[in-house]
């Protein structure tokens, strides 16, 4: 028994309950080499006080996260207001918006896959290009926005140059530039769902707002919790458009959490310190995302 057992080991083939691991084995190769080795030399160097350009790095345990909290640059913490900022406008907008949308592409008739394409067709242009287009359109001098403005006798708008409008305006060309993905993953649950049970409900005379309140948004939570987890990290990961639209402006009113990691790393070279704020980061994304599940896990409770 022992024999076969230790011959069953020893055979390359499909009965070798090793067999699996050998298609695993260049992915997880990559996944250590990239991934895995990566996050643990980051939060090592957390725990350092290095500088690139500086002396050896010196252990100094939690000091960076400490330092974080109290620096004397007061930049992180309005950074991190910042980026909570962006989250609170974007992630409703992306989550409600984007699933009427959903929902008014799906009951269309005729020209489905034009609209399909219209939502879409901005995910895949660069986020460079997308915010150079933008940069143009809200130019206060000669942008497309203010040229409408003039003609219905409006006075120019800088929104990017306000601090009062400069977020809001990339919270809008977020949307417009990301609502294709959860536009898509909501259609997809949308075609999901039978259509016997919107049939039926009708013969027992609910109307459209039963069927979305009984059937569309239950038979929707996993897509919802999806939407909601992904719009949440996204939001706290934004950086591309906040770079090129307003590198921070005016004022560091939009520097987010992301920027201030990648100038506190590659132009003032501390990257014990940029490493300690990816650290936080990723703890403040844990909590966020296990909040949500426990939301999404007591309104399916209440439900039954």
């Amino acid at each position: 028994m022992t024999t076969n057992r230790r011959r069953k080991y020893l055979l390359l083939n499909e009965e070798n309950p090793l067999y699996a691991y050998l298609y695993l084995a260049p992915y997880l190769a990559l996944f250590v080499a990239f991934i895995a080795l990566p996050i643990i030399e980051s939060m090592r160097i957390s725990l350092y006080d290095w500088s690139l350009i500086g002396p050896p790095p010196r252990y100094v345990g939690l000091g960076n996260y400490a330092y974080l909290f109290t620096e004397p640059t007061e930049l992180f913490l309005p950074s991190l207001k910042h980026t909570l900022q962006y989250a609170v406008g974007s992630v409703p907008l992306f989550v409600v918006a984007s699933l009427f949308l959903a929902l008014a592409v799906d009951a269309v008739k005729k020209g489905k896959a034009f609209f399909q394409i219209s939502f879409v067709l901005p995910m895949v242009i660069n986020v460079a290009a997308i915010s150079i287009i933008w940069i143009w359109i809200f130019d206060p001098t000669s942008g497309l926005l203010n040229y409408y403005a003039r003609q219905i006798g409006l006075p120019p708008q800088n929104l990017l140059g306000h601090e009062e409008t400069a977020m809001w305006t990339i919270v809008a060309v977020s949307f417009w530039w990301g609502v294709g993905f959860p536009f898509l993953v909501y259609l997809s649950g949308l075609q999901d769902i039978p259509q016997t049970m919107y049939e039926a409900a009708r013969i027992d005379g609910a109307n459209a707002w039963h069927c979305f309140k009984d059937i569309t948004l239950p038979l929707l939570r996993p897509t919802l919790l999806f939407i909601c987890v992904m719009q949440v990290i996204g939001a706290f990961q934004v950086f591309g458009q906040v770079y090129i639209l307003t590198g921070g402006g005016p004022y560091d009113s939009t520097r987010v959490v992301v920027q201030h990691m990648y100038l506190t790393g590659f132009q003032d070279f501390e990257m014990g310190l940029a490493a300690a704020m990816a650290w936080i980061l990723f703890s403040i994304l844990i909590v966020f995302t296990l909040i949500q599940f426990r939301v999404f896990r007591v309104g399916e409770r209440l439900e039954y």
